[in-house]
């Protein structure tokens, strides 16, 4: 046991000596995480759009559209930045993306009202940005309902005594949406958290296996197994509790000055946020030393594990549920440390979960844990041995 501990530590000294100075590894694991963090978190610092650009037709040049104009202007999410007079007008100025979408108010739009007729007001949106168009289409949602309810209220005001009671009757069911997560609906709120997470997986996957790999292509693997004092365990342990320690301090910073500099809510338990992390963090290096464990050039390991980001963050079902994808994607979802993960995190830092509304997650990193912790011995069991037998015949022949 102390040969295996002494092993241990002299294999994470000698790790700290390889990160210093080999140049990629100290840029993957020490610049990377810290740059990203912020360079990421920072494009979405205002969180949501402001003033979205959008056109008005206004066909009926009233009172009263002109009044809806400028309530369509004073909404925190749209900017009225003109008037065209046509239909082909308003289409060019959203195909130049000048502006995101064009309103129009039809002729009669004042009288039609007035008279209770009803009008329609047509909404033209550029919903090639998604995101942006769903926010316009319910901007004139809010806008228009309040439109409704004033006039509403002038009509009703000849038929009772006050406004007070003009008010009750245009509204006797009044909705009143409480939002437990993101509350202000933005897409900061929304991105940086999963951004801040997948950063912490990412870099890890590709430090660690450049590590391994390394050694590998080096030819090293025989001076870490024999500094370990040939313990196994002692190898893998110390090669992974340096990223371990290293990323468990990166989620130490990013959960709290990033979480305060960027004002993201986190409304849980810090203690739960930690213990997850400890558990992700660990199938995170075991599932990076296995598959590192195959590839014997660094470049490549590298490669390999920079192209996974983006599938990785599709398969956690962050953007999309997973129990709308196939079924062979939802079964790959499943042995990604980042999926369970990803959504015990958001769970509990934005909606308050507390212990037991994760457990189906922590069971399901504690099972990776083990089934990584098995392979990943197994595998550096296998090739470390391997070359230390290939040394030493090498030593005998010569």
């Amino acid at each position: 046991m102390k040969r295996r501990m002494t092993g241990l530590f002299v294999i994470l000294k000698r790790e700290a000596g390889i990160i210093i100075k080999d140049v990629d590894l100290k840029s993957i694991v020490i610049l990377a995480p810290l740059f990203y963090s912020f360079f990421y978190a920072a494009i979405y610092f205002n969180k949501a759009e402001r003033d979205v650009p959008v056109v008005v037709i206004d066909m009926d040049r009233s009172t009263l559209s002109k009044k809806l104009t400028k309530n369509i202007d004073a909404n925190e999410f749209l900017k009225v930045t003109g008037d065209v007079l046509d239909y082909n007008g308003a289409k060019d100025l959203i195909y130049n993306e000048t502006v995101q979408a064009a309103i129009i108010i039809p002729k009669g739009f004042e009288s039609s009202v007035k008279s209770y007729k009803g009008s329609s007001v047509k909404l033209l949106i550029n919903s090639t940005r998604f995101l942006v168009s769903n926010d316009i289409n319910k901007a004139m949602n809010e806008v228009l309902l309040n439109f409704n309810n004033d006039i509403k209220i002038v009509a009703l005001q000849q038929n009772v005594s006050n406004y007070h009671q003009a008010v009750i009757v245009s509204e006797p069911l009044k909705e009143e949406v409480k939002f437990l997560g993101n509350p202000f609906e933005t897409y900061g709120d929304f991105l940086i958290p999963a951004l801040l997470v997948l950063i912490i997986q990412q870099t890890l996957l590709m430090g660690i296996s450049e590590s391994v790999s390394r050694e590998r292509e080096l030819g090293t693997l025989g001076d870490l197994f024999s500094k370990s004092n040939y313990s196994v365990s002692a190898s893998v342990i110390g090669k992974g509790m340096f990223y371990f320690l290293l990323f468990g301090s990166y989620s130490l910073l990013f959960y709290t000055l990033h979480f305060r500099l960027f004002s993201i809510n986190q409304k849980g338990s810090w203690l739960l946020v930690f213990f997850m992390t400890f558990l992700f963090l660990f199938s995170v290096i075991c599932f990076g030393i296995i598959i590192a464990s195959f590839i014997k050039r660094k470049l490549l390991a590298l490669q390999i594990m920079a192209i996974t980001s983006y599938p990785i963050f599709f398969l956690s079902g962050y953007s999309w549920p997973v129990k709308n994808m196939p079924v062979v994607l939802q079964a790959i979802s499943q042995f990604i440390p980042f999926t369970p993960f990803i959504n015990a995190f958001i769970r509990i830092t934005q909606l308050g979960a507390g212990l037991y509304d994760v457990i189906p997650q922590i069971l399901q990193l504690i099972l990776l844990s083990l089934i990584g912790c098995i392979i990943a011995y197994f595998r550096m069991k296998y090739i470390l041995t391997k070359d230390h037998n290939v040394q030493k015949l090498d030593h005998i022949i010569s």
